[in-house]
């Protein structure tokens, strides 16, 4: 029994070294025992504190830490709005389809010369934000990271493998990358989350590749940078400078995902509010100010303060005194990136508490959902220590964007839908209520329909109702006519909008919409090489690939599919020009 007694104790110290080396939440180390260290050459959690400067640690009351001289100072705000007389654009979810998508939209905007920064303000969900972040913060040659347009009639298999440029080799494996983490995990009781996981493999996969390194916080401009660090000595200094963007004149994304409720009440009621998460180059947090109760399955309830923005550095901060902050390490591009891509976060938190509770006593052991404590500045006068919540893909609640840009005060609204519904053509809006099989389920609830069939978007939508209900079928059969002319599905109508008070959006409004609908332009397919049409017939669902099984596509497929949608906006390039332009 001896070894066996001397195995078990060293499995247990290793997991209680693991325990608190891999904790980031300051309130979760000191509940566990371990030492939160806030100073800025040292922050982070651990066993003994040896590490940390006198008065900069603590094993049992954060308040401890008010006085550290070395707590970062962060700035708050009501809003993330800046300048709100330009362009509304919104990049849809959609897993490596949508990065593929992306990548030749904004390729064809890019020579159209409209990527520009000083009249758009740019949010990508999901795989959108796959492209969108790397692409902005990225420091090699655009030309290196685009390729080269081709014209269809180009498009050989031979030219297509080599026209991508170095973004098209960036998806590649990403289930089996994943289930390798997932494996290591278990095979070495690592004390480690299914969201810490998710947000390694994005950043193993999206950003190393191009040389982001993803624990640096990102920014709007050297300015900004130079500011941080002015505030901050030290911090910012060595091992999280923050990003710059690369060109001065594109515009730098906000990567949206979704605020889902406090983890401790999973699982939640199936009704539970979700909200829009912003994460910028400048702000970080919840659009509104309010204080919502949520609700378990079991009855239990907990009232939440949720609204305001904190600097995007400081996403997970805890505000201990006037901006003044205690957090971990600074919030990174990966973690950004993780969270606005963390598509399961709504199923396991509201079908499942995190696993880590039932197993390894609360360790953190496989956790189903990313959590983080976010900041309500604008609901919480004093300094308060957030809950963790529950974070995630922010095509949980609205996979268009549009409810958010609205919410921001756009009123031209640019939105890129990588759908994985083709248009039904033949469908009249008039006639009936639309199906999953007929558009995108996540359009009609924004004019307030109901998408039979798809029961899970449905439950995701139920809030965003913000157009006019009339408004829908013109956006429709405009969207038809012009997939039927073979140039591919795009769109510009007016709307206006309805009341919305989840969203904030006054009734009244005149929005101007144009719609970029993924579809399979018969002019295009048609002018292709016969092997590249018998290739196209073996893709499954090409354009639309299945979102979940084909999160692995090969350079090739990201290419072609986005050659595709390159041409569509060069043919569309007087329409776009007109739409973006202010």
């Amino acid at each position: 029994m001896r070894p066996l007694a001397c195995a078990v104790l060293l499995l247990s110290k290793h997991a209680v070294d693991a325990l608190c080396s891999e904790t980031r939440d300051p309130v979760g180390c000191v509940a566990k025992g371990c030492t939160w260290c806030a100073a800025a050459t040292h922050r982070g959690c651990s066993r003994s504190g040896g590490a940390c400067p006198k008065h900069c640690s603590t094993t049992k009351h954060l308040g401890d830490l008010a006085s550290c001289p070395d707590l970062p100072v962060t700035r708050t705000a009501a809003t993330d709005a800046g300048p709100t007389v330009n362009v509304g654009v919104g990049f849809s979810g959609g897993g490596s389809r949508a990065f593929a998508c992306t990548f030749g939209w904004v390729r064809g905007l890019r020579d159209l010369g409209l990527w520009r920064s000083d009249n758009l303000t740019v949010a990508g969900i999901s795989g959108a934000a796959w492209f969108l972040a790397p692409f902005a913060y990225a420091s090699a040659d655009e030309a290196a990271l685009l390729g080269e347009y081709l014209e269809p009639e180009r498009l050989s298999s031979k030219n297509i493998a080599a026209s991508g440029g170095r973004v098209s080799d960036l998806p590649g494996p990403i289930i089996a990358k994943c289930t390798a983490r997932l494996l290591g995990v278990l095979g070495t009781l690592d004390s480690e989350g299914l969201g810490r996981i998710w947000r390694d493999v994005i950043d193993a996969t999206f950003l190393k590749p191009l040389g982001v390194v993803g624990t640096r916080p990102v920014v709007a401009s050297p300015a900004a940078s130079d500011d941080l660090k002015k505030r901050n000595p030290g911090t910012f200094e060595k091992s999280y400078k923050p990003l710059i963007p690369r060109n001065a004149t594109a515009p730098v994304p906000i990567m949206l995902g979704a605020l889902e409720g406090p983890a401790a009440l999973a699982p939640l009621a199936t009704d539970a509010p979700y909200f829009p998460l912003a994460m910028g180059p400048a702000w970080a947090g919840v659009p509104g100010a309010r204080r919502v109760d949520y609700v378990s399955r079991k009855n239990h309830t907990q009232t939440v303060s949720v609204g305001g923005f904190v600097e995007g550095w400081a996403l997970g901060a805890i505000p201990l005194r006037k901006n003044v902050a205690l957090g971990t390490a600074p919030t990174g591009i990966a973690d950004s990136l993780g969270i606005a891509s963390m598509a399961p976060a709504r199923l396991f938190l509201e079908s499942l508490p995190p696993i880590g509770r039932a197993i390894s006593a609360g360790t953190g052991f496989l956790d189903t959902v990313p959590t983080v404590r976010v900041w309500a500045p604008s609901v919480d006068e004093a300094p308060t220590t957030p809950p963790l919540q529950a974070v995630g893909d922010g095509g949980d609640l609205s996979n268009t964007g549009a409810p958010y840009l609205l919410q921001r005060g756009h009123d031209r609204l640019v939105i890129f839908d990588c759908a994985e519904t083709p248009l039904n053509v033949s469908w009249d809006p008039r006639s009936r209520p639309p199906t999953k099989s007929d558009v995108d389920a996540y359009l009609p609830p924004l004019f307030g329909l109901r998408s039979r069939g798809d029961k899970g978007v449905e439950a995701e939508t139920t809030r965003n109702h913000v157009f006019d209900t009339e408004g829908f079928p013109r956006l429709v059969e405009a969207l038809q006519a012009a997939a039927r002319s073979g140039t591919g599905a795009v769109a510009r109508v007016a709307l206006t909008t309805v009341r919305n008070d989840f969203f904030g959006v006054d009734a009244g409004r005149s929005i101007d919409l144009t719609l970029v609908y993924l579809d399979l332009p018969q002019k295009w397919f048609r002018a292709l090489p016969k092997e590249t049409v018998k290739a196209i017939r073996r893709y499954r669902g090409f354009p639309e690939t299945p979102t979940i099984s084909d999160l692995d596509l090969t350079r090739s497929e990201v290419s072609l599919l986005a050659q595709l949608c390159s041409w569509v906006v060069r043919q569309h390039a007087d329409l776009l020009r007109a739409a973006l332009l202010l």
